[in-house]
């Protein structure tokens, strides 16, 4: 018998051994494990907002094993969705919602807590926040068409910042702005130095302290432009000059200024400050007394386009609002200014007609009162606020023999009406003298605004005799050909160059190269060294108040282009060639 090694014995054991481990797993398995994300939560929301706020936890086991999960949390604003779950290697989402009515503006705090039973982390703590804060109203701008009578004044209201284009004739303007200015009024605009536009400035100024004011460059010889000038000289603002291209800043509002054009015109209608405002997606043209030939200008320029707010120019005169700038413009709302019952016709049928034929919704102060438009930019609404209905009495009195129209007697009308009177003589043997009390000068026709209780006596005195024609002469034919096609501030002034006075009742001039128009005076006794104005289509009272009233151009219509005057006989006194 063979005897084995000893050493062979102990292989034997080892290889057993080693086989018997590749049964037998000795390893200890790892507990369930807690995985999130992400590890913080923030909401905000404006204080009101309905909006329902959502976000998304995810849960997820990083160890062995499943993990039996749950979540809460501390506040009655947070919800959490599910609250349970299993999860073994796939990830679990848990929505987070956040009702926030009721709540008052501040900073909120919720723990959301993750439980995991025999999890090796567990419990996990997340912070979720929360922000309420103010509301914030939406950007809005107020621009207000005050009803001042026959005048323009308009307040555009920004936040804290106010601009006032124009003040009307009288001093209500001040007390309306009163109400709506924050401290300073930042910029003032007057558009042209016309009485209607400006004379309530001057209470403006009084009442205000004014940063800036803008001007168009032209003058007036009136008193009130006088008194206007002196009382912006002695405001300590900053004075502007204005002409196209240039801008007006108000807080982040940007008025672009589209007229007047430098030299400027000798019409001071046509020097009217025309800015053009847009906010968001609403545009507003502010346009002074422009008249055809600007607007011309304008639309030629390529400056005028899908207009949403317009303020009508001049009152709505026949002379502005032409269909060519309507048709350029094409305006949504079209605002005019205007007194109830005034002696010019305004608003003028013609242009209330072209402006319901581009179909544009009209508002004006005589009818509507003062016109406010709010916009945020996207949307606008509009509020009027009617006038009050006060009503003063107007006496007329004559001193001679005459009689007036309306007739002497006392007369009702409501406040800011316009009332014309006129003086006639009960012969050719008696003429108008003056007037006195609420009215002077010695003009026949007086206009008399009803802001108060007026009393107005109309003086006639005895024609003297007068023998012959004197020496009545005209003396000079204007026209400067800047009053775009209509020319209305033509005219022919006639002088008496005699010793005696002469009555030019019955007395005719006329246009005798075209053989039109003609002028027949009423009773006017002119003077020794007086000169007098027969207008194209305007009405000055400081030059005798004569007018063609004719719409067109009449002189230099020719060449030579002939005015000729005759007497009441229908002999020629005078002629004069352009």
């Amino acid at each position: 018998m063979r005897i084995k090694p000893k050493w062979y014995s102990i292989i034997l054991v080892g290889l057993f051994f080693l086989l018997a481990s590749s049964f037998i797993d000795c390893s200890h398995p790892e507990p369930p494990t807690i995985a999130f994300s992400p590890s913080s939560f923030s909401f905000s929301a404006q204080q009101g907002e309905t909006t329902l706020l959502t976000d998304t936890l995810h849960i997820s086991n990083s160890g062995s094993g499943t993990l039996d999960w749950s979540v809460s949390n501390d506040a009655n604003w947070l919800s959490l969705s599910p609250s349970s779950g299993s999860s073994t290697g796939k990830v679990d989402n848990v929505t987070l919602s956040v009702d926030t009515s009721g709540m008052e503006v501040g900073n909120y705090t919720a723990n959301i807590t993750i439980s995991a039973s025999g999890a090796s982390n567990s419990p996990q703590t997340i912070v979720a926040s929360l922000s309420i804060v103010q509301e914030v109203p939406p950007e809005t701008l107020d621009v207000h068409f005050i009803d001042v009578g026959q005048g323009d004044a308009i307040l555009i209201d920004y936040d804290a910042y106010e601009m006032l284009i124009d003040g009307g004739r009288w001093g209500n303007c001040a007390a309306y702005i009163a109400s709506y200015v924050d401290g300073d009024l930042e910029v003032m605009v007057a558009t042209h130095p016309d009485a209607d536009h400006i004379g309530g400035l001057c209470n403006v100024l009084d009442a205000f302290d004014v940063e800036h004011i803008w001007l168009n460059g032209d003058t007036a010889s009136t008193q009130t432009y006088r008194e206007f000038m002196a009382k912006v000289s002695a405001e300590g603002a900053q004075i502007h000059q204005a002409s196209r291209g240039d801008q007006i800043n108000l807080s982040t509002l940007t008025f672009d200024i589209l007229n007047p054009t430098l030299p400027l015109s000798s019409d001071r209608n046509e020097n009217s400050i025309v800015m053009k405002l847009s906010f968001g997606q609403g545009d507003f043209l502010f346009t002074g007394d422009v008249e055809g030939g600007a607007e011309a200008r304008m639309v030629e320029a390529n400056l005028i386009d899908d207009i949403d707010f317009l303020k009508v120019a001049h009152h709505g005169s026949k002379y502005s609002s032409t269909v060519s700038f309507l048709d350029a413009a094409q305006p949504e709302i079209a605002i005019y200014s205007a007194g109830a019952n005034n002696p010019y016709g305004h608003p003028a049928p013609e242009t209330i007609a072209r402006l319901h034929d581009i179909g544009a919704t009209i508002y004006g102060t005589d009818v509507n009162g003062t016109i406010i438009v709010t916009t945020d930019g996207e949307t606008y609404r509009i509020k009027t606020e009617p006038p009050p209905k006060i009503t003063y009495n107007l006496s007329i009195n004559v001193e001679g023999q005459g009689t007036t129209e309306p007739s002497p007697g006392t007369h009702s009308y409501s406040e800011g009406t316009l009332v014309v009177i006129t003086a006639m003589p009960a012969s050719n043997d008696w003429e108008f003298d003056h007037w006195s009390g609420d009215a002077s000068g010695i003009s026949p026709t007086v206009i008399i605004t009803m802001n108060s209780n007026k009393d107005v006596t109309a003086y006639f005195k005895q024609v003297p005799v007068i023998d012959g024609d004197g020496n009545v002469q005209i003396t000079y034919i204007f026209y400067d050909g800047l009053v775009y096609r209509t020319e209305s501030d033509e005219y022919v002034e006639i002088t008496n160059l005699g010793d005696v006075p002469q009555d030019l009742k019955g007395w005719v001039l006329k246009d005798i190269s075209e053989g039109y128009p003609s002028f027949t005076f009423p009773s006017y006794i002119l003077a020794p060294g007086e000169s007098i104005r027969v207008y194209t289509n305007e009405y000055h009272p400081e030059w005798g108040g004569f007018s063609f009233g004719y719409g067109k151009a009449i002189w230099n219509n020719k060449s030579p282009d002939t005015a000729a005057l005759y007497n009441a006989q229908g002999e020629e006194v005078s002629r004069k060639s352009y």
